[in-house]
């Protein structure tokens, strides 16, 4: 059963609420959705905690999040499943700085 993702970008710019299967075929839209994020300073805060699933494609998404961040400032993933945040430290997007804090 394929789960459609989805995204809700608070109106100050520092958090989203990512949700459902993050992958190729929801990549165009949750960049379009995300676009207002880039290139805006500080921190930016992603609740995780309802994305069951992540590809090449999705990490692609929050790379692109995180090189647009000004200097010292980091995508942060609140709250991510065991399965999701292995696929991001697999890609190694820590060494970009992107940081990853795992659910309970």
């Amino acid at each position: 059963m394929d789960t459609l993702a989805s995204v809700i970008v608070d109106e100050d710019g520092r958090s989203a609420t990512f949700s459902g299967e993050i992958d190729l075929a929801s990549y165009e839209e949750l960049m379009a959705a995300v676009s207002t994020l880039m290139g805006l300073p500080g921190n930016l805060e992603c609740d995780m905690a309802d994305v069951s699933f992540i590809d090449s494609s999705g990490i692609r998404l929050f790379v692109h999040m995180q090189r647009s961040r000004d200097e010292g400032s980091a995508v942060i993933l609140h709250r991510a499943k065991p399965n999701v945040a292995r696929v991001f430290e697999l890609a190694g997007v820590t060494a970009l700085g992107i940081q990853i804090e795992r659910s309970g």
